[in-house]
């Protein structure tokens, strides 16, 4: 399907980071994501499939993704 060179493809979330910094406190952690409308995993997925379009000669090095409602 697509013809391309990926050295690498690395996709860290940092929900993931912050549950753990939160494990001990589940209503608090709940609470951070109440009023924010999240990415969802089609929205990393368009990312994904972006950088795997590009033609050849372009190379991506870095993309952040966030809610555009975090602050941080």
């Amino acid at each position: 399907m697509f013809n391309v060179n990926v050295l690498a493809l690395s996709i860290c979330t940092r929900e993931a980071y912050q549950s753990m910094k939160e494990r001990k406190d589940p209503e608090k952690a709940a609470a951070t994501y109440e009023h924010i409308k999240c990415l969802k995993p089609e929205d990393v997925a368009e990312a994904v499939i972006y950088v795997l379009s590009t033609p050849p000669h372009v190379q991506i090095g870095d993309i952040q993704m966030r809610p555009t409602e975090q602050v941080t």
